[in-house]
């Protein structure tokens, strides 16, 4: 019987230490049976600064690493560098892992166990977040970086590259579909990809127990990244394309309750601890986000450079 090809994609940009650790998880994974791992990497750093790393890696593993350097700046453009060396090498099956994260022992076996006993096309599993020991414990009880985990097998209208296998033979090559690399450093292609492929009948399943870790910069323990974290995820261009004039209102309204709603909780949270006014400033700034993007205002976001 023909193994399915499955390929373990990765976009990396200057980020030695994080890589080798997310390839090291990859390389412990128990590995599913009847499939023919490989791993792909897109280095969206024109020096190739992750080449170094990932020849030490190869010394190291039995697993096949197929690496190209991408000149295009923005992830949509390091994403489909990976679907393009995927459809080279007759991928059958797509994952996304980030290289900031390590993946559990089950990961992969757990993501396509679910693909294929589920009859989906994508399944998405959870990411959890890992706080540093010098985590300020405003963060940790606000839970801002924590992600939700679902039923395994709830049906999903989107995906993140985050965590995600998918019937690459169905999206890439016959339905045509690639990262909008327009979007450019704005962030959001991966959602805006797989809301295309779920609006063209792709079925994306939630998988509970397919789980990868991301343990929290430091950069991003302070207050100011946190609320430029709320603003462009409510800002992304893509969730405004061909939005109805009733949605655009109900939209225009609800992003104003919302601001005048947490601007009123905001002397409370002060009150009640730090971590409450967080969340209400967060709040306000994801009101802004959408109010903006409403009118077509995008500021700049340069997804490689967050830490700043």
């Amino acid at each position: 019987m023909r193994k399915n090809k499955l390929a373990i994609g990765i976009c990396t940009y200057k980020r030695p230490d994080m890589l080798l650790a997310c390839l090291r998880s990859i390389h412990e994974l128990r590995r599913p049976q009847g499939v023919e791992l490989r791993i792909v990497i897109a280095d969206n750093d024109p020096a190739g600064s992750a080449a170094q790393v990932i020849e030490a890696f190869r010394q190291t593993t039995d697993l096949k690493v197929y690496y190209q350097v991408e000149t295009g700046r923005g992830i949509p453009f390091a994403r489909n560098n990976v679907l393009r060396q995927a459809e080279g090498l007759h991928t059958d099956l797509l994952a996304f892992i980030d290289d900031d994260e390590t993946a559990d022992t089950y990961w992969i076996n757990n993501l396509f166990t679910a693909y294929t006993e589920a009859g989906s096309d994508v399944v998405r599993g959870y990411v959890k977040t890992v706080y540093p020991p010098d985590t300020p414990k405003w963060i940790v009880k606000g839970g801002f970086y924590q992600r939700k985990n679902l039923a395994t097998g709830t049906k999903m209208t989107t995906s993140l590259t985050g965590n995600v296998l998918f019937n690459f033979q169905k999206l890439c090559v016959e339905m045509g579909l690639k990262f909008d690399e327009s979007i450019g450093l704005q962030g959001g292609s991966d959602s805006d990809f797989f809301r295309r492929a779920h609006e063209q009948g792709a079925v994306i399943r939630w998988v509970a127990d397919a789980v990868v870790y991301e343990t929290l910069e430091p950069a991003r323990f302070k207050l100011s990244y946190l609320l430029k974290r709320k603003f462009r995820t409510r800002n992304g261009k893509t969730f405004f394309r061909n939005i109805s004039l009733r949605l655009w209102l109900k939209t225009f309204l609800s992003s104003w309750k919302r601001i005048l709603l947490h601007l009123f909780l905001l002397p409370l949270g002060l009150l009640r601890g730090f971590h409450h006014t967080a969340a209400s400033l967060g709040e306000i700034a994801a009101g802004a986000g959408r109010l903006l993007g409403l009118f077509g205002i995008h500021p700049g976001w340069d997804e490689y450079n967050q830490k700043e």
